[in-house]
């Protein structure tokens, strides 16, 4: 579903991605662990095309996504849901209005279609009683479950989620990351960022260890977690595992 070649990306003078390369098999759960810095969030910029590579390739069920342009490029992308730490929402717009949007404009669906869509995907994240709240009457939690109904709205091949719990207070992530495994019970294939280990060694097929833009190690949750190979990996998992 998601094929990852030999990825270079830098800012200026600063090395962020050294050659990432890997693959996600369709209904497979990804999710990608580090240190702040070590290219990450960044990475899952560059698989959606919201950065630019300086060389390397993306494709996307097979279709190459730095090299297409225009309506190729946003055809593409329409089929990758993405969820941001900071929700994106849009703050003069109620939940329901924020996920029927791209639906009616993209997928070109009726108002009545986005909307029979919307609350289904409200009820699914738990939340059908907000449809008409807007994000500041919401909870953070709250916001980014309404953030992943929005990218499960435009039915997504691939949803890649960008620590979608960090800017949350302790007691609502829970709540995300319930939604989070019920879509990885489903099937859905997902690139997770994520600090959260427990989700991580719960619900991954596979965790890769990133460090200074380069796959240090990956493996199955429980290899990567009991018995890390990498001294890099067994110094960073020996500071947030207790």
């Amino acid at each position: 579903m998601v094929k990852v070649e030999n990825l270079h990306k830098s800012f200026g003078s600063l090395k962020v991605l050294d050659g990432i390369a890997f693959e996600v098999a369709k209904g497979e759960v990804l999710v990608i662990i580090g240190a702040s810095g070590s290219g990450k969030s960044t990475l899952l910029r560059c698989v959606n095309a919201l950065e630019p590579v300086q060389s390397g390739e993306v494709y996307i069920n097979g279709e190459a996504i730095h090299k297409s342009k225009g309506r190729d490029l946003s055809r593409i992308r329409t089929e990758v849901g993405m969820v941001f730490q900071h929700f994106e929402l849009f703050s003069h717009k109620t939940a329901i209005e924020n996920i029927t949007l791209a639906p009616i404009h993209v997928r070109k669906l009726t108002r009545e279609q986005a909307n029979e869509r919307a609350m289904a995907l409200l009820e699914r994240v738990g939340l059908p009683e907000k449809a008409n709240a807007y994000p500041s009457e919401l909870s953070g939690g709250q916001r980014q479950r309404v953030a992943i109904a929005r990218a499960l709205a435009m039915e997504p091949m691939v949803m890649m989620f960008d620590e979608p719990t960090s800017a949350l207070d302790p007691e609502m992530i829970k709540e995300v990351l319930d939604v989070m495994t019920d879509l990885a019970n489903s099937g859905m294939t997902m690139l997770c960022v994520t600090h959260e280990m427990g989700f991580a060694r719960e619900v991954a097929r596979r965790v890769m260890f990133i460090d200074h833009g380069r796959i240090v190690e990956q493996g199955a949750p429980a290899d990567i977690f009991n018995n890390p190979q990498h001294p890099r990996t067994q110094a960073f998992l020996s500071q947030i595992l207790v």
